[in-house]
């Protein structure tokens, strides 16, 4: 049985063509990623945004990311060796460590916070006819992204005159919809001459600042999927 199986995915890679005839098409995909640090001389509107907290002389803030999640979706139209399509996809990641230096605002150690972005992007791409087997591509895409930042404490202190006062416990978000960007470079593995495996690297990026954090969400990922033609 496993000759047999193994056979037919030989026979299926010999027989796909290198790039789909003009058909339409759908894939799916998902990945790990990171977000890069954002750092700011200036204070994060969404940390101080509740009655009370406040800081002063900011000398810089520094926040990293954990490891983010990637999902994305996509119809589209293949014509020769060019695509284009529509795309949806999320990227999702928790807050990871808080660096401040100077004002008044004292993070303790129980804080939490995280990153949601939702994408609809119009996508082009080019494909390579390298092999029957494999299609390198490119691609490229302009689209909107609407990002909510939600922060959680429960350990943040006023310091004024020597004394550290409490404060209440809180949790603030901030949602906007900001114009965004994206560039692919990848794989496909064709395994019939409807149904591919691939595997790109992708960056996602917001042309303007998010509010929240006085910068621009960016996102490096690398991401699996299947496509296949109809």
């Amino acid at each position: 049985m496993r000759n047999i199986v193994k056979g037919l995915i030989v026979v299926s890679l010999l027989s796909s063509s290198g790039a789909y005839a003009d058909n339409m098409y759908i894939s799916v995909g998902g990945g790990v990623g990171k977000i890069p640090a954002i750092s700011s001389n200036r204070d994060f509107p969404l940390l101080l945004k509740s009655p009370g907290i406040y800081t002063t002389d900011i000398n810089s803030i520094k926040l990293s990311f954990k490891n983010s999640k990637n999902i994305n979706a996509a119809i589209g139209y293949q014509f020769g060796d060019m695509r284009t399509e529509i795309g949806i996809g999320a990227v999702k990641a928790n807050y990871g460590k808080f660096k401040q230096e100077g004002g008044h605002l004292f993070i303790a150690k129980n804080f939490s916070g995280k990153i949601a972005s939702n994408n609809y992007f119009l996508n082009g791409y080019y494909d390579f006819n390298y092999s029957e087997a494999l299609t390198p591509y490119l691609g490229a895409g302009i689209g909107i992204a609407k990002v909510k930042n939600t922060f959680y404490h429960s350990g943040l202190h006023d310091f004024i005159n020597g004394v550290y006062s409490p404060l209440p416990v809180f949790k603030v978000s901030m949602t906007q919809t900001l114009p965004a960007y994206q560039l692919i470079a990848g794989t496909k593995i064709n395994l019939t001459s409807q149904l591919a495996l691939t595997a790109d690297y992708r960056f996602f990026g917001t042309i303007k600042e998010m509010k929240a954090l006085n910068s621009r969400l960016r996102n490096h990922s690398i991401n699996l999927g299947l496509t296949f033609g109809f």
